[in-house]
């Protein structure tokens, strides 16, 4: 019974940090893959014709200056301006 107990709980040990560490990393990997997806769809849309380089970085501009969006969004617009692979 006691082996059983011991089990038990090294493996709520293990399933706990596992949990902890997986919602620890998400949110430090988030903005980033956010910024990424980003960048794909922009370039998409490029390479698809519905925008040109100018659109492209007059969407960028507006979502980084408006009020409407949550600071996290306008933050991650600006980064868009630079962090974006160079084709």
């Amino acid at each position: 019974m006691r082996i059983l107990l011991a089990c038990l709980i090294v493996l709520g040990a293990f399933g706990g940090s596992a949990i902890g560490f997986a919602i620890l990393g998400a949110s430090k990997v988030a903005v980033q893959v956010e910024i990424e997806t980003s960048c794909m769809l922009l370039d998409a849309a490029e390479r698809a014709g519905w925008l040109s380089r100018a659109q492209r970085f007059e969407v960028i501009h507006k979502v980084a200056a408006s009020d409407k969006v949550e600071q996290s969004v306008r933050q991650a617009a600006n980064k868009l301006r630079t962090a974006c692979p160079k084709r």
